[in-house]
């Protein structure tokens, strides 16, 4: 460059050397560009963030936050912790947030505590809590002691079991208490039984609609006439008064079947005791009374044999 051929000459400008610096003044384009535009570009791109930002946050909470919470939710309202006898349907579940994951790990770890204190009570517990009856776990060493006794002193004793066959609930007050605590009925036949056996009498809950009967020192003639008795005890039963204002007012009609056995210190052992009482309550027919008793006393249907006998 010309303005440059000294500097050329001495030597300071050189062949790739830096010569200067040449400065444009060009307009800006932006000034071509309305503040409009602008504001809208803006609103664009700011509604574009947003909508952005909002799926990919929904998303991640709906993932990992509401359906995780929503899932533990419905587990615990499943809980049932109101009775040591009810099921704790319960698992741990590792959950991907780790604040979850501790409420998740926290609960469980409780429920695992609850278990074992259940654990402990069904070892300790000789009477259920909410009938009355005789606990299921009771049951046979109660039958080993008398055949051991029966054996010994001489004395016989018998075994009644009653299957609950079916329950049909009359009125509506006995329809909400069944929608609110299922098996209601269930308890309150054993209540009705708890209350209305003999004092002598042993009363256990085998299973949900089971129900058996100890009779210490009754023989064959004794336990005929307990069997039939139950009937008439189960229709003309009337609870404690302090428990009237609970189950006096729903009604129900229950369907049952009666077997017995009667020990008479043979060489039985308790397996075959209890087969046969069951061999005959599956051969007996079923009976059928309503609870409260309204009306006419219904008389339990007879049995083939004892049919048999009243005919002949």
């Amino acid at each position: 460059m010309v303005c440059h051929s000294q500097e050329v000459k001495t030597g300071e400008v050189y062949a790739g050397a830096l010569a200067g610096t040449m400065v444009l003044q060009v307009p800006m384009s932006i000034n071509q560009i309305s503040a409009t535009s602008i504001i809208i570009f803006f609103l664009i791109f700011l509604l574009i963030f947003i909508v952005v930002a909002t799926i990919i946050t929904n998303k991640l909470v709906q993932t990992n936050l509401l359906v995780p919470l929503s899932g533990l939710n419905e587990r615990v309202k499943r809980l049932r912790l109101s009775s040591h006898e009810q099921h704790i349907d319960w698992e741990r579940t590792p959950q991907k947030m780790i604040e979850i994951d501790q409420i998740d790990e926290s609960i469980s770890t409780h429920i695992h505590i609850i278990r074992g204190i259940y654990d402990k009570l069904d070892a300790l517990v000789v009477t259920e809590h909410e009938t009355g009856l005789f606990h299921k776990e009771r049951f046979n060493e109660v039958i080993k002691y008398e055949i051991f006794r029966s054996h010994r002193y001489q004395h016989p004793f018998s075994l009644l079991l009653i299957k609950l066959v079916n329950v049909k609930v009359l009125n509506a007050t006995a329809k909400n208490i069944e929608r609110e605590k299922p098996g209601s009925k269930y308890m309150v036949f054993g209540e009705i039984l708890h209350n209305d056996t003999r004092e002598t009498d042993m009363a256990f809950r085998l299973e949900e609609h089971i129900f058996a009967i100890v009779a210490p020192e009754t023989d064959e003639e004794g336990v005929e006439k307990l069997q039939t008795d139950i009937y008439n005890r189960l229709v003309h039963s009337e609870l404690p008064k302090n428990n009237q204002h609970n189950i006096a007012k729903p009604e129900y009609e229950f369907t049952i079947q009666l077997g017995h056995t009667t020990y008479s210190g043979d060489e039985t052992t308790a397996k075959e005791l209890l087969k046969a009482a069951v061999k005959s309550m599956r051969d007996s027919e079923a009976q059928t009374g309503s609870y409260p008793q309204s009306g006419i006393p219904q008389k339990p249907k007879l049995s083939a044999v004892e049919n048999k006998e009243s005919q002949a």
